[in-house]
């Protein structure tokens, strides 16, 4: 059941919204934190070569997962210290400098101008709203409207399913850990966004973990409910994951995508795009993720050779970072459509098009906004298709 949940997590909040690098990397921190609970087990000078090799690999995997499985190895050693010889000990402290090293050298070069947009925005949100998010943040970016029933069942599932906590105190670390980083950390800190909604993804799976099938034979009517919980947790399961597959064919059918690859066979190969998004037109409204289209246009980058600035592109988790600051002041600012920004804060010199998604505004009327934009003087309509207008500067 573990297994299955861990799938299902695969395809919520980190996965939706692009965090792909974070979600690879987290197969070399479970593999480097077994490697260390075995180590730890059974000490051997070829098992404490694997931890810091295994660390290392997690180290340029990517600096969060490697910073909690740091936690949470460094953690299970702690709990088990008593159990381990003093000359382990220094061994296995004397490894985790070395990564405390690793981390150091990263948090002492910080690159703080991806993160002018953030400077007032750390958020913390309350205990309370943590805890509703933790009953769908694991598998969805938003409230999975008709969908919260079995989020919700999937925590009350190991009891409904005669099982009870484990008395086996390490089973608990793993979550304890996770719920101290997920409670404790705000949203944007050390050059990186969305913390916590990164460490929802374990907290179903870590749950799991402290639970166990009672010792003893349930009654009739006990066994009865067993069977129905875990018929009841595949459905949920499977209804899960099959929103996670109806997203993709929904989002395929879409009428906004179809639109999206007529009016980008029209750019030529190799050009320079901005793309500006009206907030209410991001969405289609039949998906969950809730901005299916906010970065629809590195698509373009992706296929046609070109290069297509991120609308939100300000983690470095994500594969193309916000502009610097002497590259593009004000960049953070300009990537939602306002008036304000299209005459006075876009700079459309550094462009060979602009490609705007809006429901609310005529082609006509951004002719007019950027035509009152100096840098803007040169650039004229080509095309609306749907709810997309182009753009090219000549």
């Amino acid at each position: 059941m573990t297994d299955w949940v861990a799938l299902t997590c695969f395809f919520g909040f980190a996965f939706q919204w692009g965090f792909v690098g974070y979600i690879m990397g987290i197969p070399v921190g479970i593999l480097f934190f077994i490697t260390n609970k075995r180590w730890i087990e059974n000490p051997s000078a070829k098992m404490l070569a694997a931890v810091s090799a295994l660390g290392i690999w997690s180290y340029f995997s990517h600096i969060l997962t490697f910073s909690f499985f740091c936690l949470l190895s460094y953690g299970y050693f702690l709990f088990r210290i008593k159990e381990i010889p003093w000359k382990q000990r220094f061994s296995l402290t004397a490894a985790y400098l070395f990564f405390a090293a690793l981390l150091a050298r990263y948090t002492a070069k910080p690159n703080p101008v991806p993160y002018k947009a953030f400077e007032d925005n750390f958020i913390q949100h309350s205990f309370w709203d943590k805890i509703l998010e933790i009953a769908y943040l694991p598998w969805n970016m938003s409230v999975l409207f008709y969908y919260d029933i079995a989020c919700l069942f999937l925590f009350a599932a190991p009891i409904a399913a005669n099982c009870r906590p484990t008395r086996e105190k390490s089973r608990y670390v793993p979550l304890l850990a996770c719920l101290a980083v997920y409670f404790l950390m705000p949203h944007f800190t050390f050059q990186t966004s969305f913390l916590y909604e990164r460490f929802a993804l374990f907290v179903p799976i870590f749950y799991y973990l402290i639970w166990q099938k009672k010792p003893e034979t349930p009654g009739r009517i006990a066994a009865k409910i067993s069977e129905a919980a875990c018929l009841l947790s595949a459905l949920c399961i499977a209804a899960l994951t099959g929103k996670a597959y109806l997203n993709n064919i929904l989002f395929d059918r879409s009428q906004k995508l179809a639109d999206f690859i007529k009016i980008s066979q029209m750019m030529e190969n190799g050009k320079k795009v901005l793309t500006v998004n009206d907030p209410l037109s991001i969405s289609e409204g039949s998906l969950t993720s809730g901005g299916e289209f906010f970065h629809i246009a590195q698509w373009y980058q992706a296929e046609r050779q070109g290069w297509a600035d991120y609308s939100f592109a300000s983690a470095h988790a994500m594969p193309v970072r916000m502009k610097m600051k002497e590259m593009y002041d004000g960049y953070s600012q300009v990537r939602f459509l306002s008036e304000y920004n299209l005459t006075r804060k876009t700079d459309c010199r550094r462009y060979d098009y602009l490609l705007i998604l809006t429901a609310n505004h005529t082609s006509d009327t951004l002719e007019k906004l950027l035509a009152a934009n100096p840098s803007c003087s040169r650039v004229s309509h080509i095309k609306t298709i749907g709810k997309w207008s182009l753009f090219r500067r000549h």
